[in-house]
């Protein structure tokens, strides 16, 4: 017997002309005149991003958005990242250094545009993860699945399997891995 698959609701996701109509209304709502030459914002759809809606790059006035999140999103919620992202170029433009982050110049832009300063959103990443995909099969319905990265180590009684964040913090030195039974280091394998 097959386990139902998590049910995620999709959305439309939003087109571009939305977008850059939702860029222009915050960039208008923070007194900066959106035909400006200065203000120009490229947009770039990521289909590797799983964790965050959006990314804004300062210096480059570049907005990227999910193709994996968004649809997973409302329309409101859609539009919030879309502003939310758009401020953090108008407050770098407006105040330089002291505008980048979550800091009150980033919510004084939120606010001009109507919208709460909300840091984070609240899509379901159910199934969303970097790393290898493998098709796995539920009632004749194809799903895709993916596995995160692991790394083999081994102590004296057994072998392990990390995750690449564990593996990276092994490696910067930040955590030794100790076997709780023998209470030998636990290391890489060769290979």
């Amino acid at each position: 017997m097959y386990a139902d698959p998590v049910v995620i609701n999709r959305y439309p996701l939003i087109t571009r002309s939305e977008v850059f109509e939702f860029i222009r209304f915050a960039i208008k709502s923070n007194g900066l005149n959106p035909d400006d030459p200065r203000y120009r914002v490229t947009v770039e759809w990521s289909e590797r991003m799983t964790r965050a809606a959006g990314t804004a790059t300062y210096q480059l006035g570049l907005i990227k958005l999910s193709t994996k999140l968004l649809p997973r999103s409302t329309p409101e919620d859609q539009r919030q990242t879309v502003i939310h992202e758009a401020c953090h170029l108008i407050s770098f433009w407006k105040y330089g250094e002291a505008g980048t982050g979550h800091g009150h110049y980033w919510k004084a832009c939120m606010r001009a545009c109507g919208l709460a300063p909300r840091r984070c959103h609240s899509i379901p990443r159910a199934g969303l993860r970097r790393g290898r995909t493998q098709a796995v099969v539920y009632n004749r319905v194809e799903i895709q699945k993916t596995q995160p990265e692991t790394f083999a180590f081994r102590c004296n009684c057994k072998k392990y399997t990390f995750s690449a964040e564990r593996v990276e913090k092994v490696l910067k030195g930040e955590t030794t891995l100790r076997c709780k039974r023998c209470e030998s280091q636990i290391v890489a394998c060769a290979g």
